[in-house]
């Protein structure tokens, strides 16, 4: 998806099929939460989750398995649609 992808050994590729996509989600999440003007503890507390789990999230070199509903919550605080974390950051 975007240009940022990361080289990871081929046993992390086994854990994580779709690893670029969990790349570019977690770029996307972070982005658009800088953008937003909020801080991850911030971000995280209007979401009900943890700062943990939203640094996880967020984190590249960590995919993390959330919710569909949880990025949905998200992108409602964050004020995007959801498939703005699919597509090309700006």
């Amino acid at each position: 998806m975007g240009d940022h992808k990361q080289k990871r050994p081929p046993d992390y590729r086994m854990q994580f099929e779709n690893i670029d996509y969990y790349l570019d989600l977690s770029h996307h999440i972070s982005y658009y939460r800088r953008k937003a003007g909020l801080t991850q503890s911030q971000l995280a507390e209007m979401a009900g989750i943890s700062r943990s789990y939203l640094s996880h999230i967020e984190a590249p070199n960590i995919p993390q398995n959330c919710s569909v509903d949880l990025l949905f919550r998200i992108c409602q605080i964050l004020e995007i649609e959801p498939v703005q974390l699919f597509t090309p950051l700006p």
